[in-house]
């Protein structure tokens, strides 16, 4: 199967279907062992910036008008 992905101009050399499926599972190892070992910081750090995108509700001051 021949698929055509973005290049992003990253050389690499051509690899047999073999070691690239070997690679493949190395890669998909290191990254569940990354993840594994700093999902708490990742979690963290997305939190931390998506709280800027949040609205806040601010209460209307004045109970003595009604809301209709």
């Amino acid at each position: 199967m021949t698929t055509n992905h973005a290049d992003h101009s990253i050389p690499l050399p051509m690899l047999s279907d073999e070691a690239a499926a070997e690679i493949h599972q190395f890669l998909e190892v290191m990254f569940q062992l990354f993840e594994a070992r700093y999902a708490h910081q990742i979690e963290r750090y997305y939190d931390s910036i998506s709280q800027h995108n949040i609205v806040q509700y601010a209460p209307h001051e004045s109970n003595d008008d009604p809301p209709f």
